[in-house]
């Protein structure tokens, strides 16, 4: 158990799930942070979960990390004046356990993880708010409206709603932090008075010689064929990119390539995405243990995005890996083309995935030039330096602690 220091700032971090284990993209986030945040800070965790049995027995992993894991269960509103996030993240347990930490004057500082849960907090918390967004939700909400042609519908009452509330969210807030450079230009530009910081994701800068060796191995190989997608499948823009590539692009592959493979690698697909796996040369696996395997037997990885924001992790593991990428410019925000083939019309998507797959050396060039890349990018270290730069700033808004 960590011994936490006398005088440390105290915060209070509020999540949509619990950090662990980090099987998707924003539980990787929350688990690195909490891992390196507590030895500038004494930090509380509290989680609003839709998997409360299972994130109830993973909290004791998280308490080295935290003075206090709590979880409660999200209880969904039916509320239809409510923006569709906001209704997923009801907890009135929660609300009441973080109104109690604040009238105990336990926490110097609110770290939240969405606009979306800034609903849970008192109207007038007596301590600065530090609101971290990891994608901007108006902008998805908008995105699906228009894939649906639903603007005039349920979906684009839905953007209305989302816009309205996230705008109120960020106004209540004491300092706003996204993860792009482009979700913090929105912000800023809304909020023109205001300094929004930069708290992107990570990348693990170690050295991989057994990695290497497999990528000069792959560079003499004739192409075998295999594509990976690595998303966690509850969340439903990646499930939405899993159904789009397999209806629109996957089919054009294979007219070339017919005994190409497909790897759908992740957590809880839903049905759309099960049955996805019943066509030839199609693999849903789930959850897995280790991702390892899965990126050094495929030849492509793929991030087929339609809807999203933020820097994606799945990208950023598979840039240090030294992977060859495609990706929609969606899939590619917050990293560029530098290192990756970013296409977002079907055909051309297609095209390029053909293009690595047939050419080993193509492959092999770019995937050098992907992990070149990589080790230009932030760290966590970093990512947990920015963070820290945030707290003060709310920390110095209040005349709160100084951070250690």
């Amino acid at each position: 158990m960590t011994a936490f220091r006398s005088g440390s700032a105290r915060v209070l971090l509020v999540t949509c799930h619990l950090p662990y284990p980090p099987i998707s993209g924003g539980r990787r986030r929350e688990y690195e942070l909490l891992r390196l945040l507590h030895h500038h800070c004494d930090v509380r965790l509290c989680c609003v979960s839709k998997t409360i049995d299972e994130d109830r027995e993973n909290a004791r992993h998280l308490t080295p990390y935290c003075r206090d894991v709590a979880v409660f269960a999200a209880a969904p509103s039916s509320d239809a004046d409510l923006p569709s996030q906001v209704r997923k993240h009801v907890s009135p347990e929660a609300t009441a356990h973080i109104a109690a930490v604040l009238e105990k004057g336990d926490v110097d500082l609110v770290h939240v993880e969405g606009y979306y849960l800034v609903h849970l907090l008192p109207e007038t918390a007596n301590v600065p708010v530090v609101l971290v967004e990891q994608n901007i939700e108006y902008v998805l909400a908008h995105t699906r409206a228009v894939l649906a042609d639903d603007l005039a519908g349920s979906l684009g009452r839905d953007y209305m709603l989302s816009r309205e509330a996230e705008l109120a969210a960020w106004r209540r807030a004491s300092v706003c932090a996204a993860l792009t450079e482009e979700d913090r230009r929105v912000l800023a530009e809304t909020m023109p008075r205001r300094t929004v910081h930069l708290v992107p994701d990570g990348v693990d800068h170690s050295p991989n010689l057994e990695w290497a060796a497999s990528v000069e191995r792959s560079a003499r190989q004739a192409a075998s064929g295999r594509i990976l997608f690595v998303g966690n499948f509850a969340y439903s823009p990646n499930a939405d990119a899993a159904c789009f590539f397999v209806e629109r692009i996957f089919p054009l592959i294979c007219r070339e390539l017919p005994h190409t493979e497909l790897y759908l690698v992740g957590n809880a697909p839903p049905s759309e995405v099960l049955k996805l796996g019943e066509n030839p040369g199609i693999v849903v696996t789930g959850r897995v243990a280790d991702l390892t395997t899965y990126y050094e037997t495929a030849d492509v990885v793929v991030c087929p995005l339609r809807v999203g924001g933020g820097i994606k992790v799945k990208m950023l593991e598979a840039l240090r890996l030294g992977k060859a990428v495609v990706s929609t410019s969606i899939g590619a925000q917050g990293i560029g083309g530098e290192a990756i083939m970013v296409r977002d019309e079907p055909d051309e998507f297609a095209r390029a995935v053909l293009l690595l797959l047939i050419n080993p050396t193509s492959r092999a060039e770019l995937g050098e030039s992907a992990r070149r890349f990589s080790q230009t990018l932030p760290t966590w270290a970093d990512a947990v330096g920015a963070l820290l730069k945030a707290y003060a700033a709310a920390l110095s808004l209040d005349g709160g602690p100084a951070l250690k």
